[in-house]
């Protein structure tokens, strides 16, 4: 993959960085989670061992709380 994300934790902070490419498709994607219709169950993981994020990355998972009725 060309457009990685990078996921580096510091002490107090995280910090996300990647191109335009790679943002905008953490954006997509975390506008799916924001979309009424998507399914509590639905979540997603990125993994720097799978390539989807650059090597020294850690991992994480987004996840949504189910919506108020």
């Amino acid at each position: 993959m060309d457009h990685l994300l990078g996921i580096r934790v510091h002490p107090g902070e995280v910090v996300i960085k990647g191109d335009k490419i790679a943002l905008r498709t953490l954006a997509e994607l975390l506008l799916t989670l924001s979309e009424p219709n998507t399914p509590s169950s639905f979540h997603f993981h990125l993994e720097a061992s799978k390539g989807e994020l650059t090597p020294d990355s850690v991992n994480l998972v987004f996840d949504h709380d189910e919506w108020d009725e």
